[in-house]
């Protein structure tokens, strides 16, 4: 690949998972993804998770991966409605929310403005599950659109993603995740944003 190539390839990736690039290469994983990986070998395990954990561009196809745990608000973790724990089954964290738990991610930069489908990697133990409900909406508050449900299935305990549900972003824009109260508790994994393909 030429040099222009690499450095437009980090700059893309460095901006994903906000993480310092000094003494950096991009590397491509196994699933086709790039990520900046620093040059010293003893740390490159360390930034490779952290670069999972952030929200990130899965593929070139500008899927965006949003981690359940890597919401902005609340400003940290609680133990009555938003919990965060090891994903013991997968790598990183998993998010639980209970009673009317909600949280708030911010959107990268990077992400292109469109119409995308959004879905969500969950585990639920309940047959009769509150759905979840997004909302977009921009640092002044303002809406982009009406919240959308996005229906939560019972899944047995297993990991399962939910039928998606289209949704219009642009950069920089707030997304909520929230459910009325009566709710059952659920574990998400993470979130996936995937570009309309305009025929």
């Amino acid at each position: 690949a030429s040099q222009e190539a690499k450095e437009s390839a980090m700059a893309t990736t460095s901006e994903s998972s906000s993480l310092p690039c000094e003494d950096a290469i991009s590397e491509q994983l196994d699933d086709g993804r790039n990520v900046v990986i620093p040059s010293e070998p003893s740390s490159r395990l360390d930034i490779r998770k952290k670069c999972e954990e952030a929200i990130h561009q899965r593929d070139n196809k500008g899927t965006i991966v949003i981690p359940a745990a890597a919401f902005e608000k609340p400003a940290r973790p609680n133990k009555k409605q938003v919990l965060v724990s090891p994903s013991y089954a997968m790598h990183g964290n998993q998010l639980h929310l209970e009673h009317g738990g909600s949280t708030t991610y911010k959107l990268p930069s990077f992400i292109a403005t469109g119409q995308y489908q959004l879905r969500a990697r969950i585990v639920n133990l309940h047959r009769h599950q509150v759905p979840l409900e997004i909302e977009l909406f921009l640092q002044d508050y303002s809406r982009l659109a009406d919240p959308v449900l996005l229906v939560i299935p019972y899944t047995g305990g297993e990991w399962e993603w939910t039928c998606p549900v289209t949704v219009g972003i642009m950069p920089e824009v707030f997304m909520k995740i929230s459910r009325e109260e009566d709710c059952h508790g659920l574990t998400i994994k993470d979130f996936t944003l995937t570009p309309v393909q305009v025929e």
